[in-house]
């Protein structure tokens, strides 16, 4: 069971290979960066995603992201995230799987011997605005946090699963 997130991040890519490519796709932009309130980043975050594979009703793609906080320097969050986009038009079904690491600094700082970071794996089941042809992007969605790393974190139960989630605004180019 602790391996799952893992191997659906390695089998979400796949997914697309046997899909039908069509000539027309149906997202012409395949960038967007934005700004996200809570989600995989915690309380804030910067992304960029690019779709890489489309389909006349999927597309699938990649995310990295990053937020910062305090002011202690090394309070570092990374963000990585495999996902797909089921729909057509401007709404849309926001699907995926990512892994976010953290420095040690943000949650403790004073333990010594142990890992300097943790690992979070953070699924997606969100809905997401966006044109095909580019524009704002917005998006809501359910984003729990499992603990996958030895460091408990704080705002997670000890159970190592905690309901969390999403808001995000952005530009789709």
């Amino acid at each position: 069971m602790r391996y799952l997130p893992i191997l659906l991040c390695f089998c979400l890519p796949l997914i697309g290979i046997a899909q039908k490519r069509i000539e027309k796709a149906p997202f012409r932009s395949r960038n967007t960066i934005y700004l996200e309130g809570l989600g995989a980043g915690g309380f804030y975050s910067l992304n960029y995603e690019r779709l890489l594979l489309i389909t006349e009703k999927q597309a699938y793609g990649f995310r990295v992201g990053t937020s910062y906080f305090g002011n202690i320097p090394g309070n570092l969050v990374l963000i990585g995230e495999l996902f797909t986009l089921v729909g057509k038009g401007n709404h849309h079904g926001d699907f995926g799987i990512g892994l976010t690491g953290v420095t040690k600094n943000t949650i403790e700082p004073s333990l010594v011997g142990s890992r300097n970071y943790f690992l979070l794996a953070i699924p997606r089941l969100s809905y997401r605005y966006q044109k095909p042809t580019g524009g704002l992007m917005v998006r809501a969605g359910f984003t729990p946090l499992i603990d996958l790393s030895s460091i408990r974190v704080p705002i997670i139960t000890t159970a190592g699963f905690q309901p969390w989630l999403g808001l995000s605004i952005g530009h789709s180019f």
